[in-house]
């Protein structure tokens, strides 16, 4: 299969797979071109071993004068380009180019053979122009570099809490990505130096045991991406179906990195980039965001609360936790705000069960009272336009509303219980 931008044309523009010869002219060329249009155009390094290629990647940036994907076209020859909403890759189809003429023939019988390319039809090469930005353009060269490889290395770094995508290299909070996987990322660098020098060492001391490393040896071990690209990519596919069972019982080149659990990788990777203290405090940020989101479904489901109660317990809590969150150091504090503001989430739960009902009586007369004043400032709105007196259904409903609205306690002074 070649590149496949282009296959849902129609008529489809047919690009099959490029030998070497072809590839590396095309290739040469067009950074050739490229180059005087953007003042960094580089090609990431192919994979090892290669026998054929699907399209040509490129990677740009910093446009040397104004021009779009038209100019581009122009210059390279293509017969059509595409780009997909929010891309930053525009995918070129550039003829393919014709053989060198054949020298003449000796006998008459090749005298009369047409000299035409070994496949019908009009052949295509697939461009995909890549444009970066400057401070990320040596990262993505580098993370594209080697094709499959960053896949491949990428099944072992995962399992060690580390992340490498177009962006740079990550480190995740474990606790997090099950909630949230974008969020639970801390970013270590973007340089390809440090990335490579960055080595892992395990301290060993008394007691300490080797551990069996984790490898991807079944399909149930792949993520659902990794699956997709063993079935779709050679490399892939053979270090996974015939590399990893052939090689997983070989003594490790490092034997002390390879037995390193996920929080010795972390804490080393803490030191080595300088990250120890953003991470621990993301870490603490999250775990207390876990922590509150677990409490409100335990007062929610578990607290045994009436089912029509719930609902204004639930608005009486938070209302008292946001005025904790609010309110200046020093503030006197309630028994629920107390222990929600020192994380003590538990004993919060359990205070709600114990006084549930006071908190949703309080908090129903707070909502009614609300609700009184927000028909009296109507009725307000409504005598300053003209629209309503004393002598309207809201005027005389404000007589009786006043009175009541202004003896309302509403308050959660719930200290005692």
């Amino acid at each position: 299969m070649g590149g496949l931008a282009f296959a849902d044309e129609q008529p489809p523009l047919h690009t099959p797979r490029m030998p070497p010869a072809v590839y590396g002219s095309a290739r040469d060329h067009l950074l050739s071109t490229l180059r005087s249009f953007y003042a960094r155009a580089e090609c990431p390094i192919e994979a090892p071993g290669k026998t054929d290629y699907g399209d040509i990647d490129i990677l740009v940036a910093e446009p040397r004068h104004v021009f779009d994907a038209h100019h581009i076209s122009a210059a390279t020859k293509a017969v059509k380009h595409k780009k997909q909403a929010g891309s930053q890759t525009t995918h070129f189809a550039i003829p393919w180019p014709k053989p060198p003429p054949k020298p003449p023939a000796k006998d008459s019988a090749a005298d009369a053979a047409p000299t035409t390319d070994d496949d019908d039809g009009a052949k295509y090469i697939q461009l995909d122009l890549h444009l970066c930005h400057p401070s990320s353009f040596h990262w993505e060269l580098f993370h594209q570099a080697h094709g499959d490889l960053w896949s491949i290395i990428g099944t072992h770094m995962r399992r060690l809490g580390l992340t490498a995508n177009n962006s740079g290299l990550y480190m995740r909070i474990a606790e997090m990505e099950a909630r949230n996987k974008n969020a639970a990322r801390i970013l270590l660098t973007t340089s390809p130096a440090d990335t490579l020098r960055f080595r892992t060492r395990r301290r060993t001391g008394a007691g300490s045991r080797a551990r069996t490393p984790c490898l991807p040896t079944r399909p149930g071990d792949l993520k659902a991406n990794d699956r997709a690209r063993a079935r779709k990519r050679p490399l892939f596919r053979s270090w996974f179906e015939a590399y990893l069972p052939a090689h997983v019982d070989d003594e490790p080149v490092d034997a002390v990195a390879a037995v390193m659990s996920r929080e010795e990788v972390v804490d080393e990777a803490k030191r080595w980039f300088g990250v120890g203290e953003a991470y621990d405090e993301r870490r603490r940020r999250d775990l207390q965001e876990i922590n509150r989101e677990k409490m409100w479904t335990q007062i929610r489901k578990e607290s045994g609360i009436a089912e029509d109660s719930i609902g204004a317990v639930v608005r009486g809590v938070k209302r008292e936790v946001v005025a904790a969150e609010e309110a200046e150091q020093g503030v006197h504090l309630t028994t629920l705000q107390r222990a929600y503001t020192h994380s003590d989430f538990d004993t919060a739960v359990q205070w709600v069960r114990d006084n549930w009902r006071e908190i949703e009586e309080k908090q129903r007369a707070y909502e009614k009272e609300k609700s009184t004043m927000n028909l009296l400032a109507k009725l307000d709105r409504m005598r300053a336009e003209g629209k309503a007196d004393d002598s309207t259904r809201l005027g005389k409903a404000k007589k009786q509303l006043a009175p009541d609205a202004a003896s309302q306690e509403t308050g959660l002074d719930l200290n005692g219980a």
